[in-house]
């Protein structure tokens, strides 16, 4: 509240300061339209989490009108696959983060069995026990066969790069 000589002229309106981070586009979305970025900082659509990924890409085809075409047919491709699936997009996100990072830097075959036979070892301690993990792993085969089929060249480099062992 405002006083002027012991009167209150005005009482003053508290507006919390947005936090930090936010741009003025996700603060219009929020206020007008509904759309509230996901909690913990990943994209609140897939488009999002498939732009996150996908720019990142199109920058280094610049100079490849093919490798651009490929491109995009891939991020269609796994974009369809997302929406039919009804994807997470934080869930996608992270996928798409885990790809990117193994794009950067490719592991070795020695690499990619030493990854392998760790990941088991995790599944097992997430999962409490073999045959929990066992199912994991059934699950992990039933779904990279539907991106095999969906989106082969997505399924193709994250095979050849050792992403789908993380």
């Amino acid at each position: 509240m405002v006083r002027i000589n012991g009167e209150v002229v005005r009482e003053a309106v508290h507006r919390p300061r947005p936090a930090p981070g936010t741009t003025l586009a996700e603060r219009f979305a929020a206020k007008y339209c509904g759309i509230r970025p996901a909690a913990s900082g990943a994209p609140a659509t897939l488009s999002g989490a498939l732009d996150n990924y996908f720019n990142r890409r199109a920058m280094g085809l610049r100079e490849d009108p093919e490798g651009l075409r490929n491109m995009r047919a891939e991020r269609k491709s796994l974009e369809t696959l997302a929406r039919n699936a009804e994807v997470d997009p934080a869930a996608l996100d992270t996928l798409l983060k885990v790809q990117h990072e193994y794009d950067s830097f490719p592991r070795g075959d020695k690499a990619k069995e030493t990854l392998r036979s760790a990941t088991r070892e995790r599944l097992r301690l997430l999962a409490g026990d073999t045959a929990g993990r066992d199912q994991m792993l059934n699950d992990y085969v039933l779904a990279t066969a539907v991106i095999q089929k969906e989106a082969r060249t997505f399924a193709d480099r994250m095979t050849a790069t050792g992403a789908d062992l993380d």
